[in-house]
């Protein structure tokens, strides 16, 4: 396997003491802090799926796997994740918007948060999964899910 070039590059400042010190907490503060989420959602960013009776717009995060990346050396000190972050909407469009600044923050993504560092991201899908009204009327639940890899190290403090 042939390495992509951001895992040769191991310069950069050291972490910050305070901040995200998992790749999942990065992970939601990178969503939970991007401007057009914020405004969109008001804040609701749920780590692990939604609550009981959630107020929309807004989003989830879960986590699809995780693998640490091997070379011919034996393992890397880079990891791998797969996060699958659904925009929920009763409006489609809505959803849609999201969506989009959900690609956005995350394509814009890699740097250090606390002692994660994500050295790159790629959107591999996009999925639509409206769920039909349940409640005797007629408001569809817009899901549009988007599942993200980062590529990431940990530092250790």
């Amino acid at each position: 396997m042939i390495l992509p070039w951001f895992i040769l590059n191991l310069d950069g400042p050291p972490p910050p003491p305070d901040g995200p010190k998992t790749i999942r907490s990065a992970i939601h503060r990178l969503l939970a802090d991007d401007p057009a989420i914020a405004e969109l959602t008001e804040g609701r960013v749920h780590p692990g799926g939604l609550p009981q009776n959630p107020d929309f717009p807004c989003l989830s995060q879960v986590i699809a796997g995780r693998f640490d990346v091997t070379d011919f050396g034996g393992t890397a000190d880079l990891s791998t994740i797969r996060v699958r972050v659904s925009a929920w909407s009763p409006r489609l469009m809505e959803a849609e918007e999201l969506a989009l600044a959900i690609r956005n923050a995350v394509l814009g993504s890699p740097g250090l948060s606390g002692l994660v560092r994500i050295e790159d991201a790629s959107i591999e899908g996009e999925f639509d999964l409206p769920e039909k009204p349940q409640s005797g009327d007629d408001e569809y639940l817009h899901q549009i899910i988007t599942e993200v890899r980062f590529w990431f190290r940990t530092t250790n403090p």
